[in-house]
């Protein structure tokens, strides 16, 4: 009988990953111990589908968790998903409203370098020249 609760959970988790997305892993939650209730995909939901019929990327900013504050989990969210798009040859479209950076999470050494990869515009400057490249628009 302890098996039957288990197996409907699984059976309703693959269910929902099947439905509209998901978040994976690490990327769920922030990663200070305590707000995992609090942080909902961590105030950045990102992924791939199509405006159109088109393929493109999207990120957002959910202000509805901690005023869409950046984190370290959010910043890599973000950061993994560009060179994706690039790679896929897809235009990033990007919802953009927050309150700035979460303060405990960007505080000293490891902090700060743990947002270097959302703040690094190289890899910015590279996907918008191969988007000139392709035709897209890169000003609005």
């Amino acid at each position: 009988m302890a098996w039957d609760d288990r197996l409907k959970d699984v059976k309703n988790r693959r269910e929902r990953a099947r439905g509209m997305g998901g978040q994976v892993g690490t990327f769920d939650v922030s990663d200070v111990p305590g707000q995992e209730e609090a942080t909902p995909a961590d105030s950045k939901v990102a992924g791939f589908g199509t405006i159109d019929g088109r393929p493109a990327a999207a990120c957002s900013n959910d202000f509805t968790v901690l005023a869409a504050t950046s984190s370290r989990v959010a910043s890599h969210k973000e950061a993994e998903l560009k060179p994706l798009a690039v790679r896929r040859d897809v235009p990033i479209v990007y919802l953009a409203e927050a309150g700035g950076a979460r303060m405990p999470d960007i505080m000293g050494a490891a902090g700060i370098a743990s947002i270097a990869r959302f703040l690094e515009l190289s890899r910015t400057k590279r996907a918008v020249g191969r988007h000139r490249l392709a035709g897209w628009p890169t000003k609005f």
